[in-house]
């Protein structure tokens, strides 16, 4: 009994540990100007900092829908901005090594563009190599 406590009490406290440290999160926001001049809507990602970018940003969209999500654009690495055909509810991930993920949803309308703001913090994990 007392070694079941042990291993509920340790749990608990990875999870409230681990629930403490800051993560990275996305602000939506609508762009100023239009990203495309027709009824197609689009996203473009403002990465805060500037330095999270680059040719190693990884963007995945995915449509949510009452039979799960379903994978739209999955574009190359470093890009920025994805066109959305289709308005409705969607999945959005944002990832790029050394900062947390991040994992949020937009509704997105016909023709609107979005340029939500990835605040990306970086992931304390660090990786050391050993000599043998």
């Amino acid at each position: 009994m007392r070694t079941l406590g042990l291993v509920f009490l340790s749990g608990l406290l990875a999870a409230v540990a681990s629930a403490q440290q800051p993560r990275s999160y996305l602000t939506r926001a609508r762009c100023r100007n239009p990203l495309t001049h027709d009824s197609s809507s689009a996203i473009r990602i403002i990465m805060d900092p500037a330095k999270a970018g680059g040719s190693l940003l990884g963007l995945k969209l995915f449509r949510v829908t009452s039979r799960g999500d379903s994978s739209v654009a999955w574009p190359a690495l470093g890009t920025d901005s994805l066109r959305v055909r289709v308005p409705g509810l969607y999945r959005l991930w944002v990832q790029q090594i050394g900062y947390h993920p991040i994992r949020d949803t937009l509704w997105i309308g016909a023709g609107e563009s979005w340029c939500p703001v990835a605040h990306m913090v970086r992931d304390t994990v660090r990786l050391e190599v050993s000599n043998p």
